[in-house]
């Protein structure tokens, strides 16, 4: 397997914990302490695997990134190609302040349920997530404009870690069987259902417009112009992105101005999940733009 594809991969992985970890958490702290309790012990296993594999993708993708240093895996494990990686390049530099943080998950994630441990984990999950605004192509720009380009991509980056993250414990929440309505304690479970659906949907919505506001900022830093070109790997990448988040965003009014108001949460449910689906494709996608050159014709 070439660097190349183990790069995309580990991408992929890791943003999808990063996202993952701070949607989730930002999720715990505006669905309210009735809806926190609910899903909290459901949770504790996805946020541990996802802390655990924020930090082993970042790793690997220092080591990726140290056998492009040195031209082939076996730079990987070359101390000194290591070294020169790590603390003579601006990426090199920046990776090991977020392998920190990644490592910080860890204990955080095994501490006892409470507003110290869940402000800690929204804090580093949200640098992990704002610091990958640092890279790629927005580390490509210099001066102002660099910083300015760096800093749009981190709001994007986090706008969507809100938004895609939250998937999950949304999801999760909407996971109780049918068969719960049998129960004296539905009423109370549906209307924590209602309240957190429509927090998340009202975080959603602020999420979805920064998204668009600093995508389109971001391909003009880019390329020049915010429609993407179909003439080159880059764009034709990009417009399936934007596809996707169309489709996610159809889904989402579907929810909100349809599903909701008749609480049919079955519907819903199955509705997130394929929003979750969907938003793995977007994941994919733009680990994918990360490692195609905007100018270069597949």
């Amino acid at each position: 397997m070439t660097p190349d594809t183990v790069l995309l991969l580990v991408r992929f992985v890791h943003f999808w914990a990063v996202f993952g970890l701070f949607g989730t958490a930002l999720f715990g702290l505006y669905a309210g302490s009735a809806a926190r309790a609910l899903i909290g012990p459901r949770l504790g296993g996805p946020v541990a695997l996802m802390s655990v594999a924020a930090l082993a993708s970042g790793i690997v993708w220092l080591l990726v990134e140290a056998a492009h240093f040195g031209g082939d895996w076996a730079a990987c494990c070359d101390a000194d190609t290591l070294t020169a990686v790590v603390f003579e390049t601006g990426f090199g530099k920046l990776w090991l302040w977020r392998l920190l943080l990644a490592a910080a998950l860890l204990p955080i994630v095994t501490m006892e349920r409470g507003p110290a441990r869940d402000g800690l984990l929204i804090a580093v999950s949200a640098m992990l997530a704002g610091s990958l605004g640092l890279t790629g192509h927005a580390a490509m720009d210099l001066g102002w404009r660099g910083v300015a380009h760096q800093a749009n991509h981190a709001a994007h980056l986090l706008a969507v870690g809100a938004w895609l993250g939250g998937l999950l414990p949304l999801a999760r929440l909407l996971a109780d069987r049918p068969a719960e309505a049998l129960q004296t304690n539905a009423p109370q479970t549906n209307a924590l259902r209602a309240d957190a659906l429509h927090r998340f949907s009202t975080v959603g919505i602020i999420a979805v417009g920064i998204i668009l506001v600093t995508g389109i900022v971001n391909a003009g830093m880019i390329v020049g112009s915010p429609i993407p070109s179909l003439a080159t790997s880059w764009g034709r990448v990009l417009a399936v992105k934007l596809l996707l988040v169309a489709i996610m965003l159809a889904a989402a009014l579907a929810n909100r101005l349809v599903l909701m108001p008749g609480a049919r949460y079955a519907a819903i449910a199955r509705l997130v999940l394929a929003e979750q689906i969907l938003g793995l494709a977007v994941v994919a996608a733009a680990s994918l733009l990360g490692t195609l050159p905007p100018d270069g014709a597949m």
